[in-house]
């Protein structure tokens, strides 16, 4: 049975500018896809990370990570601090026009992952 959860999570289809304190680093993609939920009735949190790469045709690198629950990931993105693997970031949540250009410009309408 499929369930789209996108409406349940606070940050579904967001996107964040992503600073390490001191400048932009890049932009992040949060989604929550519609899943067939698993046995244990796991959601997955999808993020992309859009980081500036000179050595990348457009200048971005994609890498992404899949948070297995909900609320830990909505945790995290609230406190407005994202450790990526490590990295600690800050995020800047962009408001609808902002976010509009970016998914377009930087994540090409939803077609980029890692």
């Amino acid at each position: 049975m499929e369930h789209d959860t996108s409406n349940e999570f606070a940050f579904a289809d967001r996107i964040a500018e992503v600073s390490d304190g001191t400048r932009i680093e890049g932009y992040l993609h949060v989604t929550v896809p519609e899943l067939v939920k698993s046995a244990d009735d796991v959601t997955y949190v999808d993020m992309v990370f859009a980081r500036r790469d000179l050595d990348q045709p457009e200048h971005w690198r994609y890498e992404d990570r899949a948070d297995p629950g909900m609320e830990s990931a909505q945790e995290e993105l609230e406190t407005a601090r994202l450790d990526w693997y490590g990295e600690q970031f800050e995020l800047r949540w962009l408001d609808n026009e902002a976010a509009a250009k970016v998914r377009l410009e930087v994540f090409h309408d939803g077609a980029e992952s890692a």
